[in-house]
């Protein structure tokens, strides 16, 4: 397994070999391309209060059939893009700006930055899952996403307010998919795809205090959670919090999910 993490403010590559040893993985003399991001926000762009902004210039990246889908805030007038580019890198970019119905806010909004997303075909077509704080579930059709337009998302699901989606995976069990999401401050959800594709379009506001609406969810009994990510066919691995403080990585097997 392999972990990003900042140590002393610099971002470094850990290894977890499978006897447990961590290892530093030098990233000297290793080949590498890079993609430099049209228009991205601004280093001195201020939220409403005052804090920097620059660090939502990327806010998640997803790697799907050929194309990588980074969402993130822009310069534009309507600063939330989702971007996709070719892999291997080349000179084209398509910016999207996007905009949302925010059940739990009560309001369209184009500022709002997409916490985490993933990839996947809802009927038969490829489509970027996406969610946003307090947490609403978006889809896009990636059919839509072209460079310099302006889309609105379908809003299917309302998970609650005060929480803030840290990531979200595609995991196989038996015979069906299923989409598996990490939170701040809810336990992991598990998600039909299915239940997706039948979801009409929410456009009016969830009054209740963390109240949920639209697509059906089922809360599966782990908290703290911070990343998953398919380990292999059997099990998702899965960096979780745990109470005595411990950040541990361990396997969760698909199946019991």
């Amino acid at each position: 397994a392999y972990l990003s993490v900042s140590r002393g403010g610099m971002d470094i590559l850990l290894r977890v070999t499978p006897a447990g040893a961590i290892e530093e993985v030098s990233l000297k003399d290793v080949s590498y391309s890079r993609k430099a991001l049209a228009n991205p926000v601004s280093m001195d762009a201020k939220s409403r209060r005052g804090q920097s902004l620059r660090g939502e210039a990327i806010t998640d990246l997803v790697y799907s059939d050929g194309a990588l889908y980074i969402a993130g805030l822009s310069n534009e007038e309507f600063a939330s893009t989702l971007r996709k580019v070719a892999f291997p890198f080349d000179d084209s970019e398509t910016a999207t700006s996007i905009e949302i119905y925010h059940a739990a806010h009560q309001q369209y909004e184009t500022h709002a930055p997409i916490r985490t997303l993933t990839a996947y075909n809802l009927d038969q077509a490829p489509h970027v899952l996406a969610s946003y704080t307090c947490t609403p579930l978006v889809t896009f059709p990636v059919s839509k996403l072209e460079n310099g337009v302006h889309l609105m998302g379908k809003t299917v699901a309302e998970f609650g307010s005060g929480n803030r989606p840290l990531d979200m995976i595609v995991y196989t069990s038996g015979d069906n998919d299923y989409i598996l999401m990490a939170n701040s401050n809810r336990a992991l959800m598990k998600i039909d795809p299915r239940d997706i594709e039948k979801s009409e379009a929410i456009t009016t506001p969830v009054t209740e205090r963390y109240g949920t609406a639209g697509t059906k969810f089922i809360a599966i009994n782990q908290v703290g959670v911070q990343q998953i990510d398919n380990l292999n066919g059997d099990y998702v691995l899965a960096l979780q919090r745990m109470s005595n403080g411990s950040l541990d990585l361990r396997s969760m097997q698909k199946s019991r999910l």
